[in-house]
């Protein structure tokens, strides 16, 4: 303000996650006068099954102004959206504008402004999913889903680069040397293996191999055992 950079009284962003709050006379003009939009809204009443209230059309509308996401990537938001929920839910779930809102913060922040980039995020949110599935199952986990922290702990090791045999392996030598899955204890042995370069089951057996076959020195003495003497001392106990 002192050097005259900033004007006094001048509007304060929202905080970040947070979308600014608009009215409903605002919001019902804008959607007048872009149909775009309310493609959006009639695609989203269709896809969540209920008439949207107001806070929901705002919500929306938040997304498509503050947030910037065009048209057709907002749509593509909605079905990943609904698709997320279905496979985690069961059928016939359908993701509250809420959750579309929040999934729309981490399109925002990866700066997903377009159809490609939208397509290769889910490609690469399946893929995902579909290896926290199988590792989840090789570490024993079923009948309920992953916590949070769970979750944490394996996307961390899959951006580490290992696959379910190296996390397999830790595992089990969690379980071998603790009694039960100590998660904090699983990550140390991996984190150990990632700053040495060991990625995969092939690495860690030839590092481990090296180790085990490395020279070892040998008790044998220099010169002959005196063995008239050894005589001599075993006589004499």
């Amino acid at each position: 303000r002192s050097l005259g950079l900033l004007a006094t009284g001048a509007q304060r962003l929202p905080p970040a996650q947070e979308l600014p709050q608009y009215t409903s006379e605002e919001v019902v003009r804008r959607t007048g006068e872009d149909p775009a939009f309310r493609g959006v809204l009639s695609e989203a009443e269709r896809l969540l099954g209920h008439t949207l209230s107001g806070a929901d059309t705002r919500t929306l509308f938040g997304i498509y102004d503050f947030l910037g996401l065009p048209v057709d990537v907002m749509m593509l938001l909605m079905h990943h959206c609904a698709e997320e929920c279905r496979l985690k839910y069961g059928p016939g779930r359908v993701p509250t504008v809420r959750q579309i809102e929040k999934e729309a913060y981490v399109w925002a922040n990866r700066e997903i402004m377009s159809l490609e980039q939208a397509e290769e995020y889910i490609r690469s949110s399946r893929r995902r999913r579909e290896d926290m599935g199988r590792i989840k199952e090789s570490l024993g986990i079923r009948g309920r889903e992953l916590t949070a922290t769970e979750q944490k702990y394996i996307s961390s090791w899959l951006d580490m680069g290992f696959g379910e045999e190296c996390i397999s392996i830790a595992y089990d030598r969690t379980v071998t040397n603790t009694g039960a899955l100590k998660w904090n204890y699983m990550n140390k042995i991996l984190l150990s293996w990632h700053e040495k370069g060991i990625h995969n089951a092939a690495q860690l057996e030839e590092k481990e191999g090296r180790r085990k076959t490395a020279p070892t020195r040998t008790n044998t003495p220099d010169k002959p055992i005196d063995m008239e003497a050894l005589r001599a001392i075993v006589e004499k106990m």
